[in-house]
């Protein structure tokens, strides 16, 4: 009767858990909202280019800044992947 009623007791508060985290409280995106996003993101970029930071750059970036001399590439894959 005890394991019973401990297992009742587990089971009923995982489905309010579920319940809870499937919940109908999704908000919407804007235009503007993803917009702002995407300019502060942007912002953060350029942020920590000048602080000396990494960031990323597209294949094609990468290629075009070792061809013209602006970058130095470093190949850092592991010598089974060449």
């Amino acid at each position: 009767m005890k394991k019973t009623m401990v297992s009742l007791g587990a089971a009923l508060a995982i489905s309010v858990a579920a319940l809870a985290g499937c919940g109908n409280g999704a908000e919407e995106t804007t235009a503007a909202a993803t917009e702002a996003a995407e300019t502060e993101a942007a912002s953060e970029e350029t942020t920590a280019a000048a602080e000396g930071e990494y960031q990323y750059v597209t294949p094609a970036e990468a290629v075009a800044a070792a061809a013209d001399g602006s970058a130095h590439v470093v190949d850092v894959r592991e010598w089974s992947a060449y």
